[in-house]
């Protein structure tokens, strides 16, 4: 059940989600990476993390990890969509129009709530079996 081909293509759009995060980390990093690169790689993570998902929850994932693998999948998914969010906000926190600034305010606060989901899924994360830390 292990090898089913459902099984390949969700841990290889998990593995890409995880290469653009680790792109995306050094594009943090960087003083070269323009904000417009950081949105770009995680609007990117976003599209991996939320395919995953979306093939995870048809898996019959029965061998005791299943469900704990499934909240790993929806946690990152959240992180992704909190940081695309935030480098959004950030983008249109540069214009100089009230709208753009307001346009930003909303982006922020989405964020907030993204990251208030994303504990909430990492809680959840962390006391399924098998229990980790």
């Amino acid at each position: 059940m292990d090898l089913a081909e459902g099984v390949h293509r969700a841990l290889s759009l998990q593995a890409l989600g995880q290469g653009v995060d680790i792109q995306l980390g050094m594009a943090i990093d960087s003083i070269k990476a323009t904000l417009v690169v950081k949105r770009r790689l995680s609007c990117e993570m976003v599209k991996y993390w939320h395919q995953a998902q979306e093939n995870i929850v048809n898996l019959p994932l029965a061998n005791g990890w299943g469900e704990k693998h499934q909240f790993f999948v929806q946690w990152k998914h959240i992180e992704a969509k909190a940081a695309a969010c935030y480098y959004h906000g950030l983008i249109l926190d540069e214009g100089n129009t009230e709208k753009s600034h307001g346009m930003a305010v909303a982006a922020l606060q989405a964020v907030e709530e993204l990251l208030k989901e994303s504990k909430k899924t990492c809680e959840a994360f962390n006391t399924t079996a098998p229990l980790s830390s």
